[in-house]
Parts: structure tokens; sequence; C-alpha cells
């Protein structure tokens, strides 16, 4: 029965794979002949757009990445105030409340939380203090210098004339988006710092505080958005740019000073003619000619050199901020055209030692390869193969769980219940892997998840991520795969497993608990059985 859902044997599947990686092997092999062959600008211009667009895609998603980490912190800060632990006149404990978070998130370079009454507490990072301001509703504000989070090293008054409510970050997230959203300004200069950057802010209301409206931001310099995507490495000559939505460049802090204009003020963003760097100018000269288009390579001379470029909005929705690429197509062909002559000698190694490789390859993935009938599930058929499965009942790679949380005797969330499932995940990576079906009572009847009160699957699957890393580990996720699929009107969470390199462990506090699979059942084994079972697993 159990041939009719999984997929072919574990030899086949062994067989098939060296054949595959041969010949992926073969055809790398021949690409590169073709390539010397036909020397066509078709395949010239195909290779560079494709590396371009790639190049522009991950320089996004490093700004994503950023922005993403500011949001989570913005999200906790929202949820404090929400639950009334952020009182803006006890200077002390919003200290001892936000300065943990902040060294944490060297991103940031300062945080604020205001009401709609134009009260503000601001926390600025300098250098190894920090500083902080307080205003009220009045001009006078109270500066602080903070050697850590209780310890004041100075404190003075002075008269400013600034209202947080007009602030861009403060009527963002009270004019523009809805409560639980984040706003994110356009880049702007920053009111004590002038320094350029922008700004990610939320609000919240609580009925304890009469209606009042609260809004907590996070600011991230320009400079520090340059740094996080140009970390990317584009090519050895390639460039990456910020630009704003008037096609200027950012001019990247140096030595502690911006650029100046032709007035001697500080310049964040410049035209590109003003940067000396010919490459970007005609990159952005191009673009503009073809019509701003957002994702798509263009090619272009510079010096008379061909490069290729590429231009995305950080901030897609309301376009303030975008990412330049420009990278001289030498980079991505030079080696290819100036050393015709090694290609055949080349190819032919690669030939030999990929097909060695391969073997080596399909040789170290055999104990994964030995169970992969019993752990991976054919998807042109759901229904009909998990019904096959409940009816198999448990084995060495297959066990059910009835809930995810929710013991269903106390009716109440238990770790118990938490620790019971994780411990035959921790027991599939030891050992051969295999498929956990939660939802799904001991003698094989559908319970489903909704049992354990998750608002929605997101909400599941993020409790599922959040246990595998705090118990087991973020690093043997590559080894799961997690998916919730409905069964007779009931969700079932499957969980499926493949045989990890390195051993698993089950963490409970002090705990570190090592497990394998004996048939249908999970066994903890003690120190010294552990390492006889480790050594024998090589």
């Amino acid at each position: 029965m159990l041939s009719k859902f999984f997929r072919s044997s574990p030899r086949n599947i062994r067989h098939r794979l060296l054949r595959d990686l041969v010949l992926l092997v073969l055809l790398t092999s021949g690409a590169i002949f073709t390539v010397v062959a036909i020397q066509g600008s078709n395949i010239r211009k195909d290779i560079s757009r494709s590396l371009i667009t790639q190049t522009t895609s991950q320089a996004e998603k490093e700004f994503r990445q950023l922005q993403e980490s500011v949001q989570k912190i913005l999200t906790i800060f929202q949820q404090w105030g929400k639950t009334g632990l952020l009182e803006l006149k006890d200077i002390r404990a919003l200290n001892a409340k936000f300065i943990p978070v902040l060294e944490q998130a060297p991103h940031v370079s300062s945080m604020m939380i205001a009401d709609s009454d134009g009260v503000e507490f601001l926390l600025l990072r300098e250098s190894d203090r920090w500083l902080t301001r307080s205003t009220g509703l009045g001009k006078n504000a109270l500066w602080a210098h903070w050697k850590n989070a209780g310890e004041t090293v100075a404190q003075w008054q002075e008269e400013i004339d600034y209202d947080p409510r007009t602030r861009p970050w403060y009527r963002g997230a009270t004019e523009t988006v809805e409560e639980g959203e984040v706003f994110w300004t356009r880049p702007y200069v920053f009111f004590t710092t002038k320094d350029p950057g922008v700004t990610g802010s939320i609000r919240w209301q609580r009925k304890e505080d009469k209606g009042k409206t609260f809004v907590v931001a996070c600011d991230v310099l320009l400079n520090e958005i340059f740094r996080w995507v140009s970390e990317v490495r584009v090519s050895e000559k390639g460039k990456v740019f910020l630009l704003d939505r008037d096609s200027d460049v950012f001019a990247p802090r140096e030595g502690g000073k911006f650029q100046k204009d032709v007035e001697g003020k500080e310049a964040y963003f410049v035209s590109p003619e003003e940067l000396e760097e010919p490459a970007i100018q005609a990159a952005v000269t191009s673009w503009k000619k073809k019509g701003e288009i957002a994702g798509e390579s263009l090619q272009f001379v510079s010096e008379g050199r061909i490069w290729w470029g590429g231009f995305s909005p950080l901030d897609s929705a309301r376009q303030t901020l975008w990412i330049g690429v420009a990278v001289p197509e030498s980079d991505f062909l030079g080696r290819l055209q100036e050393k015709r002559y090694l290609v055949s000698s080349l190819a032919l190694a690669i030939l030999a030692g990929g097909i060695v490789l391969a073997a080596l390859v399909v040789r170290k993935y055999r104990h994964q390869l030995k169970e992969v009938p019993q752990q991976i599930l054919s998807a042109g058929n759901l229904d009909e193969n998990l019904k096959a499965l409940l009816e198999s009942g448990e084995s060495s790679t297959l066990e059910f769980k009835s809930t995810m949380r929710m013991n269903l005797k106390s009716g109440k969330s238990g770790k118990e219940i938490e620790l019971a499932w994780l411990k035959t995940v921790v027991a599939f990576l030891n050992t051969d892997g295999g498929t956990l079906l939660i939802g799904v009572s001991d003698d094989g009847e559908v319970v489903g998840l909704e049992v354990d009160e998750f608002r929605n699957e997101d909400k599941g699957r993020l409790h599922f991520k959040n246990l595998i890393n705090q118990h087991i580990g973020v690093e043997f996720s590559k080894y799961l795969n997690f998916d919730i699929k409905a069964l007779n009107g009931k969700s079932i969470a499957i969980i499926e497993c493949e045989r990890a390199q390195d051993p698993a462990f089950l963490k409970n506090n002090q705990d570190e608990d090592f497990y394998i699979r004996t048939g249908p059942s999970s066994e903890k084994l003690p120190v010294s059985k552990a390492l006889k079972y480790l050594e024998a697993r090589k």
C-alpha cells in the first residue's frame, strides 16, 4: 500500500541522484564550451542580465532584513506600551527597557516615544554613552548623559522649539497607516543630530489612557543603510549606490563629514555628476532615458567600456529610496574571453572531478537516502496518502501526536505536550528521519490542530519555528519541512524530518537530552550510549 504514495525506492533514488549529478557536470562543461564557441552577443547579454538582477535582488534583500529587524523591535515596544509598561516620565525605567534592546541593534541610531499631548522621550546612541531628552507641553527639554541605564553623567535643561507631533514619523504613524502597521518615512534630516536617515514608527492606544495616542519610532541612518546594502559582493569593480526619488545619489559620510554643496552646506544626495564617478553617472543617465523602470537590467557605456546596471526601489510602495548597481561586463565575462585556451582542459578537469564528486555525494548521503520512502509524501493525491498513513499506524519513521501545545486532559497549554513531540523530532534527526503528524491521536483518529487554539495558520507555523529554535536549534531547520493540511474538515500539521549531519539534542532549561528512534518510540540515551551511537553513525 505505501508504494502508492511514497516516491520510488531509495536504491533508484541513489542511482538517479548519481545520474543527475553526472548530467549536471556534463551540462556545465558543455555550457563552458558553448560560451567559448559561440561568443554571441545574446549569451553575453543573458549572463549579464541574470547576474545584475541577482545582485540587485541580493542588495534589496539585505535592506529588507534590516527593515524587518527594526519592525520586530517596534512591535516589541508597542506591546510594552499596550500593557502599560512604558511611563514617559520615568526615564530610568525607560532606559532599563530600551537600552538593552538597542545594544543588540547597532543599526538603530536612536528611538523616540511620544503621545498625543506632545510629551516625548528620546534615547540617542553616542559612542560609549547614551543621551536622553524629555520634553513636555512647554519648550523646556531635560537632557541627560547616561553611562548606563541607571547612572547619569550630566544633566541640563534647554529651551527648544520642538513638537514631536509635527515630525514625519509621528504624523505618518497616526495619519497614514492602521494601528499595528509600521510606517516608514522617506529620507529626511533628523531634528537632533542633523544626520539624514529614515524612521520606522508604530502607534497604539489604551482605554486606560482615555483615548491618548502613543507612537514609538526607531531611526536608521542613511550611512547605515548604505553600509548594510553595500556589503553585498557585486564584483571586483562593481558599484552599489543609493538614490532618492529625484534620481540624486547618496554621498556617504567620509571622515565624519558629508560632501558640501555649492552653498557650503552638507549635501546628502547629490547629482551623479558631482560624485566624480563616471560609471554611476552613465548608469543613472541611461536609466532615466529608459523611463526609470524598476527591476530591469540595462546596458550602457562608460569610458569606452560596456557596463550593466539595475535599479530597484527599497520601499516599493512609495519609491522614495532606490538601490542602484553598476557592473562592468568584463567582470562577468573577462576571464572567459581572455583565457579561452584554458577552457578545454578546465572543462575536462571539471568533468572528471565532478563525476568523482557525484559519487562521493551519493555515498555521503546514503543514510538519508536509505529512508526516503518513509519520509517524503507525494503531493499527487495528498488526501489519500494521509489516510493511508493513518491506517498504517506508527512506526520507526512515523508518529502521531494529538496536539502541538494543548493538554487535552487539563484543557490548558502544557510545556510537557510541546516537549513530547519535540522529542520525536530530535529522535528522527538523530536516526533515519521520519514523519510526525500533529492533530492525530495514537489510534490514527484525526483530532485537528483546532484544539490548540491558534488564531490562524501563520501563528501555528510561528509557534513551531520558535519551539524548534529554542529547544533544538535554528541550524536544524534545514532538515525540517513543516506544513498544515486539511483532512476531513480538520487541520493536520505535517513535519517531515531528514537525518541530520550533526547530533541533535532536546534542550530544556539546563538539560540537553539525546534521543533516537527504536521501533515506534523515541528512546533517550545516556551519555555513554550516545557517544557510542554517534561513533557508530559516522
